[in-house]
């Protein structure tokens, strides 16, 4: 195998070629010594988009095979047709396109006895994309010829390279979007970039607690010193991962470059050795992203950067969208907490002697909801709805609502009428909803046999099914006028026994379970007895 790289004009001085950086490679198959000889005078000027030519010459298809079996990466291939085997240029052209699976590569057959290879034959059959006659290759035409195939094969790359850097660009933006933390974010930002740009994995990401495009605008040292004040690094690669004093030297040179731009908030490549690019939500610049590279950015990766800049705006926004609206929901749920226990609070005041119960029932509702395996939100949302299961007492008379004694039959009518009416006070707002459902139900027995509407089973909510068995635990455990308190273990005991009858089996099993694993007397310790 013979290699040599050309480059016109550029000579050193004992006569010997220069290599070029990154030429393009040419790969010449001819068992003719003197016409490889030729080809090598003929492109010794040749450049093309800036770059040289590099030449791999082979003397028979067998050579070639074995040449490309380890280097493969030649933008174009002159093949002759007849060499050890006369047919074995074509073989060689049927090895590189169905063996190699090589279809970006050029070829060209080059052949000294058209009658043994047609011309139309040799297009119509193989894979080819030049057919000369080797009395037709002057050098100009030989130079051109190579030339128009090496165009053909940079398109060709463009083209690939603009889908590889589009599919990873598709493959990135899931990543981008399903994070809910900045630093996840910024992560998913910084490492997504490293794979998609030529990078050597040092850099970071850093934002700002407020809008600094107005100060990377204002060159001056307090506005230089208000981003270094307000920024917060996120996340760091390689060299910039821990170390604070190389970031701050970093992120001083990245508010430098943006301060020198036209517009501070675009994502253009400058000629460095790194890329330097603003994080913008809303037109507006809230963090920055340094990444430094192996090589300045190409016309590709810098398409690549632009629709990939589209990507990390829009996510951007997406993310402070839902970080506000995170925010909102926390804001709401904590006014929805203080209401229902502003409520909860109102429904015990006429019947001061249950204490702690509300809070106990919401603790005893909330690990019974969670042995059932229920998500965390419902959880909670059965938990804060349970307090309000006996607000519909605030409508009971005092004197029946505080009797010491027995009810009467008509009193106790009275009395069951609570449940009702607490759905009623509480109506059908969202925020009360479940609260509603479990006041109303919360007295249906699992046979049918409660009130007001004699539910039974599964037409029972699960929510009131729940606080049923966790209010009738603590009304047992719990001193009232009418009765000593039951001990836990009778009172379990008791419920067990209704399992099946007032209260869903599932849930007494769940009841059952808190107390095996102790949570029972964990939260009767922390909130006492009545």
């Amino acid at each position: 195998m013979n290699k040599k790289i050309i480059r016109g004009g550029n000579k050193k001085s004992n006569g010997q070629a220069v290599v070029a950086a990154n030429p393009w490679r040419l790969l010449v198959v001819d068992d003719e010594p003197d016409l490889l000889t030729m080809t090598e005078i003929s492109l010794s000027e040749f450049q093309f988009d800036g770059r040289s030519l590099e030449i791999v010459k082979a003397n028979s298809g067998e050579q070639a095979r074995q040449i490309l079996a380890t280097d493969s990466e030649f933008a174009v291939a002159i093949i002759d047709v007849v060499m050890e085997r006369p047919d074995a240029g074509l073989q060689l052209v049927m090895h590189i396109r169905n063996m190699l699976r090589n279809s970006t590569m050029r070829l060209i057959i080059r052949t000294g006895q058209p009658g043994m290879a047609p011309e139309k034959a040799v297009i119509d059959e193989y894979d080819i994309d030049d057919y000369k006659e080797k009395t037709e290759l002057t050098q100009w035409k030989l130079y051109s010829t190579v030339r128009t195939a090496i165009k053909s094969y940079r398109d060709l790359m463009v083209i690939e390279s603009n889908r590889l850097g589009l599919a990873r660009i598709l493959e990135a933006a899931p990543e981008l979007y399903r994070h809910r933390s900045l630093e996840q974010f910024s992560r998913a930002v910084l490492c997504q970039l490293s794979v998609l740009l030529p990078s050597n994995c040092n850099g970071f990401v850093m934002s700002a607690f407020e809008d600094i495009t107005a100060a990377i605008h204002e060159s001056s040292a307090d506005n230089m010193q208000r981003v270094l004040e307000s920024a917060q690094v996120n996340c760091g690669l390689g060299c910039y991962e821990t170390d604070d004093a190389l970031r701050e030297t970093a992120l001083r040179q990245c508010i430098i470059t943006l301060q020198a731009r036209h517009d501070c908030r675009s994502w253009t490549a400058d000629a460095l050795g790194y890329l330097v690019a603003p994080l913008v939500a809303h037109g507006h610049v809230f963090g920055i992203v340094y990444l430094e590279l192996s090589r300045p950015l190409t016309g590709v990766d810098q398409q690549i950067l632009e629709i990939f800049a589209l990507q990390i705006r829009s996510a951007l926004e997406n993310f402070q969208l839902f970080t506000r609206l995170e925010q909102t929901r926390a804001s709401l749920s904590a006014a929805r907490h203080h209401a229902l226990h502003m409520l909860a609070m109102a429904s015990e005041f006429k019947d001061r002697e249950t204490g702690n119960h509300v809070q106990r029932i919401e603790h005893y509702s909330r690990a019974i909801a969670e042995r059932l395996d229920l998500s965390s939100e419902e959880c909670g949302a059965i938990a804060d709805a349970s307090i309000l299961h006996d607000l519909g007492k605030i409508g009971i008379p005092d004197i029946i609502l505080q009797k010491p004694g027995k009810l009467t039959s008509d009193e106790w009518a009275i009395m069951r009428t609570h449940s009702a009416l607490g759905a009623h006070i509480l109506g059908n707002a969202p925020w009360f909803q479940l609260a509603s459902q479990i006041s109303m139900n919360h007295h249906e027995h699992w046979d049918g046999n409660g009130y007001p509407n004699g539910l039974h089973g599964e037409q029972i909510p699960l929510p009131a099914r729940i606080v049923s068995v966790a209010d009738c635990f603590d009304a047992l455990v719990s001193r009232r006028p009418y009765k000593a308190p039951w001990s836990v273990e009778a009172a379990l005991a008791e419920i067990e026994q209704q399992a099946d009858k007032k209260f869903d089996p599932r849930v007494v099993g769940a009841l059952l379970a808190v107390h095996a694993s102790g949570r029972l007397a964990v939260i009767r310790a922390e909130l006492g007895d009545d």
